[in-house]
């Protein structure tokens, strides 16, 4: 197969098989630790493994990144729009499931862009539903807006 659809259901079943495909074609080249690494020890895009030192640590990484570094080898038509350079310390930040994720910090944004509701049951309600938020990360910060919720359906108010 020379294609595949982006989305499909099969989608993350092939990445992994992808990964680990060029892991074992590329064991040669950048060591038989790193190719074993990213072939038993990752799940998704996260991996996981424990070494002797810090110095071994360091230079499976490093192997392991240089491994895997698709994106400098491909040729700039076959780049996102959105990505202007191969450069991966500046890479846009993507949204999925309401989550901002900033790939060059690694980190997990949110944007509080609600809309103005009443000060009603209703309108708290609406409020604090319309937070979208499938990890549960900002379930602190959600945590004040149900609890006025509950105290004004305690208290019989409108």
């Amino acid at each position: 197969m020379l294609v595949h659809v982006f989305g499909a259901k099969s989608s993350p079943g092939w990445a992994n098989y992808s990964l680990k495909d060029v892991a074992k074609r590329l064991s040669d080249k950048y060591g038989q630790d790193a190719s074993e690494f990213v072939q038993n020890n990752f799940y998704v895009d996260d991996g996981l493994q424990s070494v002797e030192t810090a110095d071994e640590a360091i230079d499976q990484i490093q192997r392991t990144v240089a491994m895997l570094k698709v994106l400098k080898a491909l040729p700039d038509d076959c780049i996102a729009s959105n990505v202007s350079q191969k450069d991966l310390s500046n890479l846009p930040t993507e949204r999925t499931l309401g989550i901002l994720w900033d790939p060059t910090l690694d980190v997990f944004t949110f944007e509080g862009n609600m809309k103005e509701n009443p000060p009603t049951r209703r309108g708290i309600l609406s409020t604090v539903s319309a937070v979208f938020d499938p990890l549960g990360l900002i379930g602190p910060y959600i945590l004040q807006g149900k609890r006025i919720l509950q105290n004004v359906c305690a208290e019989g108010k409108d």
